[in-house]
């Protein structure tokens, strides 16, 4: 890795944003600004699996491309549900998902309940110890093996915490505290544009 030969993208699917009715372009529009504002790069697709955003930056002259999930995405990257167009299944996505090049970092969750022991309490999730089917888990051992799917490591820790639905849910139930959950530019452009339903406290 080398910070000037490498290009960050944050990407949104259309896709996602409607699963919960019709597109609310206002609301979409937001998001991209604010991740510009923030110097981040965004890139707009349809793309709805994972294999198909590869298959679009394979046309590139790519050396490395890593793709950061996290683990409720991972979860459902996994899910044979999500393949039943293909031929192949599960396992001809993850031909398509893992040419040479490729790899997935994958940034932990903090669970509270331990599957191992549910007296246990709150614990780190990564991809080392996700709970997995049966079925899957050879699969799964053979892609972690491969260096195909790797954790990211020095993640802070306190802010695992942070929920971007439970946010969301917050400004627009006028709920205090999510401000200390997001950036400061963040929380000056919601409440100064009143966006994702923010009202202003009488």
């Amino acid at each position: 890795y080398e910070r000037d030969n490498t290009l960050a993208l944050c990407e949104i699917t259309i896709n996602n944003l409607m699963e919960e009715g019709e597109l609310d372009e206002r609301d979409f529009l937001s998001r991209v600004d604010l991740l510009n504002g923030m110097g981040q790069n965004v890139m707009v697709s349809s793309f709805r699996e994972y294999y198909k955003l590869v298959s679009y930056f394979s046309q590139f002259k790519i050396k490395n491309l890593r793709i950061v999930i996290g683990i409720p995405t991972l979860l459902n990257l996994l899910d044979n549900k999500y393949y039943t167009h293909l031929k192949g299944g599960l396992l001809e996505a993850m031909g398509k998902l893992f040419p040479e090049n490729t790899k997935l970092y994958v940034y932990p969750t903090v669970s509270s309940v331990s599957i191992d022991d549910p007296t246990r309490g709150e614990y780190l999730l990564t991809s080392a110890n996700l709970p997995l089917p049966e079925d899957l888990d050879l699969l799964y051992q053979y892609l972690k093996h491969a260096r195909k799917i790797l954790d990211l490591t020095g993640v802070k820790q306190k802010w695992l915490y942070i929920n971007s639905r439970r946010v969301l849910m917050m400004i627009q139930n006028g709920e205090p505290g999510w401000e200390k959950m997001v950036p400061k530019y963040i929380e000056k452009q919601i409440k100064s544009y009143k966006l994702f339903g923010y009202k202003s406290p009488d």
